[in-house]
């Protein structure tokens, strides 16, 4: 649970356990979180470097009190973040990973590729996205991300790739002397 989500609930509790019902009272955990995030800004503002030191301290204390769900946290901090920068939710990345139905989008195969960070389990399909446009066309499996991130997104590379795998080849050999390769 995070410091806002907590914080909220408390505050929710003390009201009820009162009877208060402040006017200017946060009524909702979106408008307090964005409270909480305006106040983190000013602070930030007010003193970069004791405003870093803070953070370093405070995140060294959740580390050392449970390095696991830490360690989760951050993973879970980080998706979010990718996500983010493709306008996606998680919400949305599983309506995009249904309605492929798990598979990758270009070789219709799950994800095989392990994640080093989490355990050895297997990764989550890669969220594809056009690099000049950057909306999200797909999800991709690691090979499949990769290869298209080596195209560089080319279409004409792709597409002389594909000609090349499609030609009937006859077999070469290398000519050792020569330091060339030629037909047989």
């Amino acid at each position: 649970m995070t410091c806002a989500t907590t914080l909220w609930k408390r505050a929710k509790e003390l009201e009820a356990a009162l009877g208060v019902d402040h006017p200017e009272a946060l009524d909702s955990r979106a408008s307090f979180r964005k409270a909480e995030r305006e106040a983190k800004a000013r602070r930030k503002a007010k003193d970069p470097e004791a405003y870093k030191k803070a953070e370093r301290e405070a995140n060294a204390r959740r580390k050392a009190k449970d390095p696991e769900a830490y360690k989760k946290a951050c993973r879970k901090a980080n998706r979010k973040a990718k996500l983010r920068r493709y306008g996606m939710t998680e919400d949305d990345y599983d309506t995009i990973h249904d309605s492929q139905g798990g598979v990758c989008k270009i070789c219709k195969r799950p994800e095989t590729a392990k994640d080093k960070h989490n355990k050895g389990e297997v990764k989550r399909l890669a969220v594809d996205h056009c690099h000049e446009e950057n909306h999200v066309r797909g999800l991709l499996c690691t090979n499949c991300n990769s290869a298209l991130g080596k195209f560089k997104d080319d279409t004409a590379a792709l597409q002389r790739a594909i000609d090349y795998l499609n030609s009937n080849h006859k077999p070469v050999e290398v000519l050792r002397g020569e330091n060339k390769i030629g037909e047989l």
